[in-house]
């Protein structure tokens, strides 16, 4: 989902009349992102315990890992 919506900002900076104004939305979702990760991290931690930490280390943080195992 994050990855999506990441695109969809990207689309609004790349087709936006004013750069500033996409730039802005794009570093300000991204702040938003990076600042709210370590909770939910900690929430699905406890949640899941092992197997989301199994989970975690196979994929990307921010962008799907593509890699074969």
């Amino acid at each position: 989902m994050d990855t999506s919506i990441y695109i969809i900002l990207i689309s609004f900076f790349l087709v936006s009349a004013n750069w500033l104004i996409g730039l802005k939305w794009l570093a300000g979702y991204m702040a938003l992102m990076i600042s709210g990760v370590p909770g939910e991290e900690t929430l699905m931690e406890q949640q899941f315990g092992d197997e989301y930490e199994a989970w975690a280390a196979r994929t990307g943080r921010f962008v799907p890992s593509i890699r074969k195992e």
